[in-house]
């Protein structure tokens, strides 16, 4: 399905948010695997393998994936898992971004910590949901935009009203808040290349 082009930056939560309705007015069974455009996945069977986990999963509950990586180095943003058992899907504690640098020294120092990828699998539910519950003010916005998906006004409505979301990204707004996420840890062979250092 395509989406029409957001008229201007908002970080990720409204986006996810704009999409998710979207696709909920498709398909309101519709699972959804949202993954950044700007990271590197060497091992390819395996991250397929993984997100076909997550996507089973999230079929069948009220929950959250987000796919972690065994870190490195100190930085970035980390998903705490109370047990660290590789290739299967655990319970998330604690959901940090962008800890201070003795704090990320500490959490690799701990040994269950995972880098957060930025890749989520979810219900369109559920997502929905808990973005009423945590974002409500963007998902106002998007119960105002919805009447008009899928016809010739959307991109009208698109670039009025999607000005006016709360600039937040996803990780601020509904991760560190939900109770309901679930960490699966794979060697993807992963790197972000959101910098040049990076690359």
């Amino acid at each position: 399905m395509q989406l029409s082009g957001v008229p201007e930056g908002r970080n990720t939560a409204p986006c996810i948010a704009y999409a998710s309705w979207k696709i909920g007015r498709k398909d309101p069974q519709a699972n959804i695997v949202v993954t950044p455009a700007d990271a590197l996945v060497l091992k390819t069977q395996e991250f397929a393998d993984t997100i076909t986990k997550a996507l089973e999963f999230t079929q069948e509950r009220d929950a959250i994936v987000t796919v972690g990586i065994a870190p490195t180095r100190s930085e970035t943003g980390y998903i705490h898992a109370a047990e660290a058992l590789h290739s299967q899907l655990v319970k998330v504690s604690e959901f940090k971004e962008k800890p201070d640098l003795d704090t990320a020294i500490g959490y690799l120092e701990d040994g269950h910590y995972f880098w957060n990828a930025g890749i989520f699998v979810w219900n369109v539910n559920t997502i929905v949901n808990e973005l009423r519950s945590y974002a409500p003010q963007i998902a106002g916005v998007m119960d105002q935009l919805a009447p008009s998906f899928f016809t010739p006004g959307e991109n009208e409505t698109l670039h009025r009203l999607f000005p006016t979301c709360e600039k937040i990204s996803i990780d601020y707004a509904v991760m560190e808040k939900s109770p309901r996420i679930y960490v699966i840890a794979e060697d993807l062979a992963w790197s972000d290349l959101g910098s040049w250092g990076s690359v």
